[in-house]
């Protein structure tokens, strides 16, 4: 099992990783004092991500805000890591105190902007 880097666990939540859109992960992601950490349920697979590597966090808002269904956290070399969450409102909210809400943005979605398209017709 790998060490966790965060010594001060803010938040645990039950969490998919969708790396791989084709089987998605299920497991625990925790937010702590040193970054983001996604430990698999079966084991295999672990990711840690530090706070000062992230670059922009996009989260998928849906129903005016009503319902966040979870977001992206895009790193300073390029990737991009989409996590669902069981409590993503809380999880962004410990986010926003460790990155600002600088980094904080909505996510475009196909919903909206299909709309768009139709009253620019």
């Amino acid at each position: 099992m790998t060490a966790t880097f965060n010594t001060e666990i803010e938040l645990v939540v039950k969490a998919n990783s969708l790396i791989n859109p084709i089987s998605p992960k299920k497991g625990m992601l925790s937010l702590g004092e040193k970054g983001i950490e996604f430990l698999a349920v079966n084991g295999i697979g672990f990711i840690q991500i530090p706070w000062e590597n992230i670059v922009v966090v996009k989260a998928h808002v849906l129903f005016h805000g009503r319902y966040i269904r979870g977001f992206d956290v895009y790193t300073d070399d390029q990737q991009m890591l989409s996590f669902v969450t069981s409590n993503t409102k809380q999880a962004l909210i410990i986010m926003r105190e460790h990155l600002g809400s600088d980094k904080l943005r909505q996510a475009n979605n196909n919903f909206k902007s299909l709309l768009n398209r139709k009253k620019h017709k």
